[in-house]
Protein backbone atom coordinates (compact mmCIF):
# COMPACT_ATOMS: atom_id res chain seq x y z
CA UNK A 1 0.00 0.00 0.00
CA UNK A 2 1.21 3.49 -0.76
CA UNK A 3 0.33 6.46 1.41
CA UNK A 4 0.72 9.90 -0.18
CA UNK A 5 1.18 12.80 2.25
CA UNK A 6 0.93 16.48 1.41
CA UNK A 7 0.75 19.78 3.24
CA UNK A 8 -2.62 21.03 4.53
CA UNK A 9 -1.67 24.63 3.91
CA UNK A 10 1.17 26.20 1.98
CA UNK A 11 3.97 23.82 0.98
CA UNK A 12 7.00 26.08 1.37
CA UNK A 13 9.35 23.62 -0.39
CA UNK A 14 7.10 23.44 -3.44
CA UNK A 15 6.61 27.19 -3.42
CA UNK A 16 10.37 27.81 -3.21
CA UNK A 17 11.08 25.30 -5.98
CA UNK A 18 8.37 26.86 -8.16
CA UNK A 19 9.78 30.36 -7.71
CA UNK A 20 13.30 29.13 -8.46
CA UNK A 21 12.09 27.35 -11.62
CA UNK A 22 10.39 30.51 -12.87
CA UNK A 23 12.89 33.17 -11.77
CA UNK A 24 16.27 31.41 -11.78
CA UNK A 25 15.82 28.67 -14.39
CA UNK A 26 13.52 30.54 -16.77
CA UNK A 27 10.56 28.14 -16.86
CA UNK A 28 7.92 30.76 -17.61
CA UNK A 29 5.23 28.23 -18.55
CA UNK A 30 4.92 26.74 -15.02
CA UNK A 31 1.39 27.17 -13.64
CA UNK A 32 1.56 24.95 -10.54
CA UNK A 33 4.01 22.67 -8.74
CA UNK A 34 2.85 20.13 -6.15
CA UNK A 35 4.94 17.90 -3.90
CA UNK A 36 3.94 14.63 -2.24
CA UNK A 37 5.88 12.34 0.05
CA UNK A 38 5.01 8.74 -0.73
CA UNK A 39 5.35 5.95 1.80
CA UNK A 40 5.38 2.39 0.49
CA UNK A 41 4.27 0.17 3.38
CA UNK A 42 3.94 -3.58 3.62
CA UNK A 43 2.36 -5.08 6.71
CA UNK A 44 2.47 -8.70 7.81
CA UNK A 45 -1.08 -9.91 8.25
CA UNK A 46 -4.46 -9.39 6.68
CA UNK A 47 -5.76 -6.23 8.37
CA UNK A 48 -3.53 -3.67 6.62
CA UNK A 49 -6.12 -0.90 6.98
CA UNK A 50 -6.41 -1.42 10.75
CA UNK A 51 -2.62 -1.63 11.10
CA UNK A 52 -2.19 1.57 9.10
CA UNK A 53 -4.76 3.30 11.32
CA UNK A 54 -2.84 2.18 14.42
CA UNK A 55 0.45 3.36 12.95
CA UNK A 56 -0.96 6.78 12.07
CA UNK A 57 -2.71 7.23 15.44
CA UNK A 58 0.23 6.16 17.60
CA UNK A 59 3.07 7.78 15.68
CA UNK A 60 3.56 11.09 13.90
CA UNK A 61 6.51 9.63 12.01
CA UNK A 62 4.69 9.28 8.68
CA UNK A 63 1.89 11.84 8.99
CA UNK A 64 1.72 14.83 11.29
CA UNK A 65 -2.04 15.51 11.38
CA UNK A 66 -1.44 19.10 12.48
CA UNK A 67 0.12 20.00 9.14
CA UNK A 68 -0.39 17.12 6.70
CA UNK A 69 -3.18 15.30 4.90
CA UNK A 70 -2.91 11.91 3.20
CA UNK A 71 -4.50 9.65 0.63
CA UNK A 72 -4.08 5.91 0.32
CA UNK A 73 -3.09 4.44 -3.06
CA UNK A 74 -4.08 7.62 -4.95
CA UNK A 75 -2.29 10.90 -5.53
CA UNK A 76 -4.63 13.87 -5.09
CA UNK A 77 -4.11 15.42 -8.52
CA UNK A 78 -5.97 18.32 -10.02
CA UNK A 79 -7.66 18.37 -13.41
CA UNK A 80 -5.44 19.37 -16.31
CA UNK A 81 -6.82 22.29 -18.27
CA UNK A 82 -7.10 22.21 -22.09
CA UNK A 83 -4.16 24.58 -22.57
CA UNK A 84 -1.99 22.72 -20.07
CA UNK A 85 0.20 19.66 -19.71
CA UNK A 86 1.10 17.74 -16.56
CA UNK A 87 4.42 16.09 -15.76
CA UNK A 88 4.99 13.69 -12.85
CA UNK A 89 8.47 13.17 -11.42
CA UNK A 90 9.04 10.27 -9.04
CA UNK A 91 12.32 10.76 -7.15
CA UNK A 92 13.96 7.87 -5.31
CA UNK A 93 17.20 7.83 -3.35
CA UNK A 94 19.82 5.55 -4.91
CA UNK A 95 20.88 4.46 -1.41
CA UNK A 96 17.86 3.21 0.46
CA UNK A 97 16.96 4.69 3.80
CA UNK A 98 16.87 2.40 6.80
CA UNK A 99 13.93 2.64 9.20
CA UNK A 100 13.73 1.09 12.67
CA UNK A 101 10.79 -1.20 11.96
CA UNK A 102 11.12 -3.01 15.30
CA UNK A 103 10.56 0.20 17.27
CA UNK A 104 7.65 1.27 15.05
CA UNK A 105 6.05 -2.16 15.34
CA UNK A 106 6.50 -2.29 19.14
CA UNK A 107 5.28 1.25 19.82
CA UNK A 108 2.35 1.17 17.39
CA UNK A 109 1.12 -2.42 17.73
CA UNK A 110 1.64 -3.23 14.05
CA UNK A 111 3.64 -5.76 12.06
CA UNK A 112 5.32 -3.62 9.42
CA UNK A 113 7.53 -5.77 7.16
CA UNK A 114 8.80 -3.11 4.79
CA UNK A 115 8.83 0.68 4.63
CA UNK A 116 10.33 2.91 1.95
CA UNK A 117 9.76 6.48 0.88
CA UNK A 118 10.07 8.60 -2.26
CA UNK A 119 9.00 12.02 -3.52
CA UNK A 120 6.49 12.90 -6.21
CA UNK A 121 6.56 16.28 -7.95
CA UNK A 122 3.64 17.22 -10.20
CA UNK A 123 4.32 20.08 -12.60
CA UNK A 124 1.49 21.74 -14.52
CA UNK A 125 2.53 24.02 -17.34
CA UNK A 126 1.03 26.01 -20.18
CA UNK A 127 0.98 24.04 -23.43
CA UNK A 128 0.02 25.47 -26.82
CA UNK A 129 0.42 22.24 -28.80
CA UNK A 130 3.05 23.64 -31.21
CA UNK A 131 5.50 20.89 -30.21
CA UNK A 132 4.80 17.28 -29.38
CA UNK A 133 4.12 16.38 -25.76
CA UNK A 134 7.30 14.26 -25.77
CA UNK A 135 9.41 17.20 -26.98
CA UNK A 136 7.81 19.39 -24.31
CA UNK A 137 8.60 16.74 -21.68
CA UNK A 138 12.23 16.52 -22.86
CA UNK A 139 12.62 20.31 -22.78
CA UNK A 140 11.21 20.68 -19.26
CA UNK A 141 13.26 17.71 -18.05
CA UNK A 142 16.44 19.30 -19.37
CA UNK A 143 15.58 22.79 -18.11
CA UNK A 144 14.32 22.18 -14.56
CA UNK A 145 14.02 18.53 -13.56
CA UNK A 146 17.42 16.82 -13.86
CA UNK A 147 20.26 18.85 -12.36
CA UNK A 148 23.21 19.05 -14.75
CA UNK A 149 24.88 22.28 -13.63
CA UNK A 150 24.24 25.41 -11.56
CA UNK A 151 21.84 26.86 -14.12
CA UNK A 152 19.98 23.72 -15.22
CA UNK A 153 17.84 21.39 -13.19
CA UNK A 154 16.46 21.46 -9.67
CA UNK A 155 14.26 18.52 -8.69
CA UNK A 156 16.58 15.54 -9.19
CA UNK A 157 20.25 15.18 -8.31
CA UNK A 158 21.45 12.36 -10.60
CA UNK A 159 24.40 11.60 -8.31
CA UNK A 160 22.23 10.46 -5.40
CA UNK A 161 18.74 10.11 -6.89
CA UNK A 162 16.99 8.37 -9.76
CA UNK A 163 13.87 9.68 -11.41
CA UNK A 164 10.92 8.31 -13.29
CA UNK A 165 9.42 11.09 -15.41
CA UNK A 166 6.09 10.78 -17.20
CA UNK A 167 3.17 12.78 -18.50
CA UNK A 168 0.14 12.94 -16.23
CA UNK A 169 -2.88 11.47 -17.93
CA UNK A 170 -5.75 13.89 -18.51
CA UNK A 171 -8.09 11.31 -17.00
CA UNK A 172 -6.12 11.05 -13.70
Amino acid sequence: MILYTYQKNIDLQAMSASESMKNDLGLKILNKLSRFVAWDLEFDGEDETIQLKNLLEKSFFIVNPNKELYKINAIPTRAIKNDEIGIRVKVEQKISQQFDLDTLNKNCGVTLKRLSTFLIWDLYGSYDGTSSEEDYLDEVTDQVIITSNSSKGLLVNPVSERATISLISRTS
